[in-house]
């Protein structure tokens, strides 16, 4: 499973952003709708930064090796 973050607004007000715990990016938004009904969606969720693939060669591994 997955973290996505989403971003939204509720009437006239800033923009919020909500994480959503999914395993895809349709799955996140339409669990989103389901919670919140009177948020309006900005676009499509977005994976969290963290959860990337990590770099190639490993995550944590020394370059200079």
């Amino acid at each position: 499973m997955r973290r996505w973050k989403i971003r939204y607004r509720i009437g006239a007000s800033p923009y919020h952003a909500r994480i959503v715990d999914a395993l895809s990016q349709a799955d996140a938004n339409r669990i989103f709708d389901a919670e919140m009904p009177g948020a309006r969606r900005c676009g499509s969720a977005q994976p969290l930064a963290h959860e990337k693939a990590p770099p190639e060669g490993g995550a944590g591994r020394d370059p200079r090796t």
